[in-house]
């Protein structure tokens, strides 16, 4: 792999395509925001591999007392189900 992970002509694509379908680069929903969102769960989903030593919904950690839960997921300000 190149030191250069993100090759320039792709995300020149990237951003044509966006404005092309009538997306904002920046501001709230924007591309930017999108793409930062999904840098940063893939981020911590590595993080979380990495630290119990099994990707999510491995069977190796079922039961084990320390198991990834891998239901719907629902925002952190949402109120709890009663």
């Amino acid at each position: 792999m190149s030191a250069k992970a993100v090759d320039d002509q792709s995300i020149d694509e990237l951003v044509s395509r966006a404005q092309a379908e009538g997306l904002q680069l920046t501001g709230e929903g924007g591309l930017l925001q999108q793409l930062a969102k999904r840098l940063l769960e893939s981020a911590l989903e590595g993080e979380i591999t990495d630290h119990l030593g099994y990707a999510q919904r491995d069977p190796t950690g079922k039961n084990g007392g320390n198991s990834r839960w891998s239901g719907p997921s629902r925002p952190a300000t949402s109120p709890s189900p009663s």
